[in-house]
């Protein structure tokens, strides 16, 4: 009821309203709530099918009675020139890579509305990511793994997962947790969303970034976590991210992407209402350790019979192929900086380390997909913006 009052208000508008519609259980309960058949919905659809979402969105629409975009984001014309344009958009310091869907997205939304409302919060408020349980496994086991055998399995593992293209194998998923169990046992959750792993920075770092960077780069991340004010560690991680990460990367690439197309995104549940409702709730009903995340909104969408499959549903996210776009669409621009011009990092990066990091990515021996492309966008926005 408290978010069917908040989707009421926030479609209050001069302009026409949509919803940014993905196959899962925020953004669902959103389009639930507008009971105005007139709004559209918006999906973004991508080939590989790990990757699309585009199915379940539509399920919900013909539940919902909505009309229903759907916008293919690999058919883009350049996605060269749209991927400078979106290392403008976010001003260089931000490398969340769902931007390159969101940007080609809200360009196709803008023509039919102005505003869109948004499931973001969902998932730090009503306990959403699976990083929160990797993290309470991690804390118990942690004592028990010395950091060398963890850093062998997580080499092991990713090397396993550059064999295939899937959103998140399995394999991935036990390289990053290994990963972060390598680190100190304080800053464990900061780990989960760290772009460069500690044994690759290691041998990439040049002599001027190892003068500059005399503590883990995650420490700001770790830090939200340990003075958050939460009774229980999954209390402070919640508040960590909801005070660090949703603000910092989750908002940041939002406001940047859609207002670099005058579209306005509004957010239901991080309106006051939600935010206090979420912090009133008991954590089994957030993310219990055993069962799905978030139970309390999938209990809530649950009651709707034509759209209860929706929230049986794993969380998926929204993530775009960067690891195949690197090596496809985008190969002519990292062909240039990471291999041509890999001296251009000097000497904050070893070129010849970096060079052999991007043939790696390039021919399939690892998978280096989001350092890349976070390197990627700042050289273009080196280029593009005329810093010098």
């Amino acid at each position: 009821s408290t978010l069917s009052d908040v989707v009421e208000d926030m479609m209050l508008s001069d302009v026409p309203v949509g919803v940014l519609q993905s196959g899962g259980v925020d953004s669902t309960l959103i389009s639930s709530a507008a009971r105005n058949a007139e709004v559209p919905l918006f999906t973004a659809k991508f080939a590989q099918a790990s990757f699309d979402e585009s199915p379940s969105a539509q399920r919900v629409a013909a539940a919902t009675g909505h009309e229903h975009y759907v916008i293919p984001i690999e058919e883009t014309p350049d996605p060269i020139a749209n991927f400078k344009a979106l290392a403008l958009a976010y001003d260089a310091h931000l490398s969340d890579s769902s931007g390159f869907a969101l940007f080609e997205l809200c360009h196709h939304i803008r023509r039919h509305v102005t505003v869109v409302l948004s499931g973001e919060g969902g998932d730090e408020f009503f306990g959403g990511y699976p990083t929160y349980n990797a993290s309470r496994l991690a804390h118990r086991i942690w004592p028990f793994v010395p950091g060398k055998l963890a850093e062998a399995i997580a080499s092991t593992a990713f090397t396993s997962a550059a064999r295939t293209d899937a959103r998140l194998p399995i394999a991935e998923k036990i390289g990053r947790f290994f990963a972060g169990l390598a680190q100190p046992r304080p800053t464990l959750h900061a780990q989960w969303r760290r772009h460069l792993m500690a044994s690759d920075a290691r041998a990439l770092y040049g002599p001027a970034l190892n003068e500059q960077i005399a503590t883990d780069p995650m420490n700001g991340y770790a830090t939200a976590i340990a003075g958050a004010p939460g009774e229980t560690r999954l209390d402070r991680w919640l508040l960590g991210d909801q005070n660090y990460y949703l603000p910092g990367d989750m908002l940041a690439k939002t406001d940047r992407v859609s207002m670099a197309h005058s579209l306005e995104v509004r957010v239901p549940f991080l309106d006051r209402r939600m935010m206090a409702l979420a912090g009133q709730l008991d954590t089994n009903l957030l993310t219990p350790f055993f069962g799905p995340p978030k139970a309390v909104l999938r209990q809530t969408l649950a009651r709707q019979p034509e759209l209860a499959a929706i929230a049986k549903l794993q969380k998926r996210g929204f993530n775009n192929p960067i690891a195949v776009m690197l090596r496809t669409d985008l190969r002519p621009l990292s062909e240039e900086i990471f291999d041509r011009g890999a001296g251009r990092f000097e000497p904050y990066f070893d070129a010849d380390a970096l060079r052999r990091m991007w043939r790696d990515h390039d021919s399939r021996r690892s998978n280096h997909q989001y350092f890349l492309w976070m390197l990627l966008g700042l050289a273009v926005w080196f280029d593009e913006s005329g810093v010098t």
